[in-house]
This record gives C-alpha cells, structure tokens and sequence, in this order.
C-alpha cells in the first residue's frame, strides 16, 4: 500500500475519527484495565498460596475455573454490545457500569473472612473471582469494541494503541510493587493484612481511569449495512469464527497467554525460593525493582515499534517479537540466580520488549479484521470480534494457570502458610524443577505463536483495498 493511499483514506475519514482527547480518555482507561487484569494472576500465588497456605493445584482450579467463566460470557456480552441501541450508544453504557462494578468486585478479591479454613478460603476466592471476572468483561469488551473503531487509516490503528498501552504500561510498573507494599511495616510486615488495603486504594485508581471512557469518548457512525438487524449469538459466533485472518491471530494469541501465563505463575516461587533464597523481603524488593524496569522498558519502545510498524508488515514484526521473546526466556535460565538476583533482567528486557510488538499490534490487526469482516458480511461487529479474542486470550490464561500450578506440584512445591515467616526454604531439586518449569513453556509457545504470524495474509496492501471498497461502498 502507498503511502498516499494511505494518507487518502485517513484525509477522507478525518470527520469520523477521534479526537486526541478523545483518544487519550480511552486510552487512560487501559490503567485500570491492565492493573486489574494483571494483580490477581500476579499475586495470586504470593498472597493466597505463600500466605493463605491453598494448596497450588486448588488455586490453579480456582483461577482456571473463574477465567473459563469470564470466556464463556464474553460472547454474550460483545453481541449485546453489538446489538445494543441505546441514546448513549452501543458501547459506553456498559463501559461506564462496568468500571464501577469492576472496581468493587477488584476490593472484595483481597479480603477473606478472618479465621476461615483453607478450603473456606479457597470458596471465598472462587465466589471473589466470579464476580471480579464478570465486572471485567462488562467493562472491558464493550471498552476494547469503542477503541476498533475509533480511527480508519491502516497505520493510524497501530498509534491508536499507544495511547492505551502507555498508560496500560505504566500500571504495569506498579503491580510488581504491591506485594512489597503489602509487606511494608505500615501493615505490619504481613502482606495479607497489606493488601486488604491496598486492594481498596485500587479500586479507587481504577473508577478514576476507567469511567471517563464511558462518559467522554463519542462513539462511531454504525454502517448501515450493519443496520438494525440483530445477529443472534450462535450465528454470530460461527461468523466470527469463518473470518480466516482472525483464526490465525487468535492460534498465535492462545500460545503466547498460555506460555506466558505459565511462566506468570511459577515466577513468584521462582523468585522467593531460588534467587532470594526464600528471603520473602528480599523477593518483594527484587520483584517490584525489575518490573519498574521492564515497565520503562517497554514504554521506552513503544515509540520504536510504531516507527518500525509504519515501515514492516504487523505481522512480520509481531512474529519478529515472538521469536526474542521465546529467546528470552531461555536465557533465564542462564541468568536467574541468587549470586546476582538483578540479572535476571538480562532475560526479562528481551522476554518483554518482544511481547511489548505483540500487544501494540494485536488491537491494530483486530481493527484490520473488522475491515475485513464488514466488506464480507456488510455488519460492524467489534463487540464480537473482542469477544472471541477476549475468549481465547483468556482460555489461554485459564490454562496457563492451571498448567502452571500443576508445574509447580509436579516440582515438588505444597501449599503451606508461611504468611508469618520472612524466610522459606525449598529442597535443591525442587528448586531446579521449578526452573525448568518456568522457562519451557512460554519459550515453545511463543515460537509457536510466531509460525502462525508468518501466515496472517492482511497486508498493507491487502488492507489498502479493503479500506478502498468500504468506502465505495459507504458513499454509495
């Protein structure tokens, strides 16, 4: 595709897209999404396993089973969306309400009954997690469909993306902190009371970036070939699924939720008991300084992959991606050890800044797939779309957890509450299982996921054509 073809087509669309404030309300609210996606896995096992004593396997169910959950209602909720007349519009309404249950439910994921046993807790949790996941596809479907058709030009889709993933990144630099913020003398040195708290301070951060996106952005034009005619959802589902571009993106976003979930999972054992020696302390100090620097990271590349996507094909670039990032975490096992507990960042920096390609891209080839879909069936159903992603990426989760926690029982780690300990202490060749449990699957996910972007077939120029009968075809 030319440049000035290219350029044609965002001049012709200007009126229909976003504004800058606009877009940067939208993409404020990727904050509260990432830091209330990315806190549960993340401290699930320190909080609830480490402190709570469940058993590895029972968590693993319990956050396999919630996630299954959350899949299974996206669909419900992107065709409602989809389908949805309102005078506020198809998307915001649900935003707007999902941001605030969201928050609530995010407070509640942190604060058991005192005195409950371990498989009251684990009741406890599952009930938490159910509500906490159903509030997020609420909020976060209609959110992710508002943002697909905000702006129309190929490469202006991949800018879009910035603007939610900076300050999606920026939450990222926080989470890694929490559990030594949990751990802080304020609360007593016991992360278990710490995050009673520091889930509510949360909960305020996320309705503050979160519900501006449903009261501020405008919402696009619906095609009429989209019309008034409801899709219902099973037609709908298999429609979605005969689209051959995004059952190729969604083969490549399974592998790379699910190895990298995998390796979510094992971290924080990892972490406590082989590089800091089951120094608790040591591990929240080590955790919360590399993931601000991985955090800086990432934001620093931003800029240098969208300068690469205007002058790559995506789906190049996001193969590209893949491949160092399956690089980097074989490193890991090179350079995750207690003589040096800060060079791990020698695996995490190229582990995170290929992901980093992945995650800008993605949404910017979703919004491609819509294109797509519309010039095929005549519908705009991003609400869709994001909902069979949001299916995948979040079986991929599931089972991420799941495999993880049995990774870890296969290692040799139990459930034990050591919530008033400072130091634990694992046996040699557990320790060296849970290293090797750390790094294969998301080094074999991710070269797989690789393979299937080298066959993602929308092209620049490919996409340039799309973009030319649609519009023929609106202005007809």
């Amino acid at each position: 595709m030319s440049g000035e073809n290219a350029s044609g087509s965002g001049r012709a669309n200007a009126a229909k897209d976003a504004t800058l404030a606009e877009k940067s309300l939208w993409g404020l609210g990727g904050f509260g999404e990432n830091m209330a996606n990315n806190a549960l896995p993340s401290l699930a096992n320190a909080i609830y396993q480490v402190g709570y004593g469940l058993n590895p396997v029972v968590l693993g169910w319990v956050l396999a089973s919630s996630r299954i959950f959350d899949a299974l209602i996206d669909p419900v909720i992107g065709n409602w969306s989809d389908n949805a007349r309102t005078r506020w519009g198809r998307r915001r309404p649900f935003v707007f309400c999902g941001a605030i249950l969201l928050a609530i439910t995010f407070a509640f994921l942190w604060m058991p009954p005192h005195g409950l046993s371990a498989t009251g807790v684990a009741i406890y949790l599952t009930v938490a997690s159910f509500l906490f996941y159903f509030a997020f596809t609420i909020f976060v479907i209609p959110f992710s469909a508002l943002g697909l058709e905000m702006v129309t030009e190929y490469q202006a889709r991949t800018r879009l993306f910035i603007f939610r993933l900076v300050p999606a990144f920026a939450a990222s630099l926080l989470v890694p902190t929490l559990y030594k913020l949990a751990r802080s003398d304020v609360f007593g040195g016991n992360e278990l009371v710490g995050m009673r708290y520091i889930g509510v301070i949360i909960a305020v951060v996320i309705l503050i970036t979160a519900v501006p996106a449903g009261i501020f952005c405008r919402e696009r034009e619906v095609p009429d070939g989209g019309g008034r005619q409801t899709l219902k959802l099973l037609p709908a589902i298999r429609e979605t699924l005969s689209n051959r571009p995004f059952v190729i993106l969604l083969g490549s976003v399974f592998l790379t939720f699910f190895g990298l979930f995998c390796a979510v999972i094992v971290y924080s054992n990892l972490n406590i008991y082989y590089v800091c020696g089951g120094d608790k302390d040591l591990s929240g100090d080590v955790g919360a300084n590399v993931g601000i620097i991985k955090g800086l990271g990432e934001l620093a590349m931003l800029p240098v992959f969208a300068f690469l996507a205007a002058r790559f094909q995506k789906h190049r670039l996001a193969a590209a991606g893949l491949g160092i990032s399956a690089v980097g975490y074989l490193v890991s096992w090179f350079v995750f050890t207690p003589d040096s507990p800060y060079l791990q960042l020698a695996a995490f920096l190229p582990a995170n800044l290929g992901l980093c390609a992945c995650w800008l891209l993605n949404g910017s080839m979703m919004a491609d797939v819509c294109d797509s879909d519309e010039l095929q069936t005549g519908r705009r159903r991003e609400g869709m779309f994001t909902a069979v992603f949001a299916v995948c990426y979040k079986a991929g989760i599931a089972a991420g957890a799941l495999v993880g926690n049995y990774l870890l029982q296969w290692s040799g780690v139990r459930g034990e509450s050591d919530a008033a300990a400072s130091v634990v202490a694992l046996a040699p060749e557990v320790v060296a299982n849970i290293r090797l449990a750390y790094l294969l699957p998301p080094s074999l996910c991710f070269a797989g996921a690789a393979l299937f972007m080298i066959f993602y077939p929308l092209t620049r120029a490919r996409m340039s054509e799309i973009r030319s009968e649609l519009e023929a075809r609106h202005a007809g």
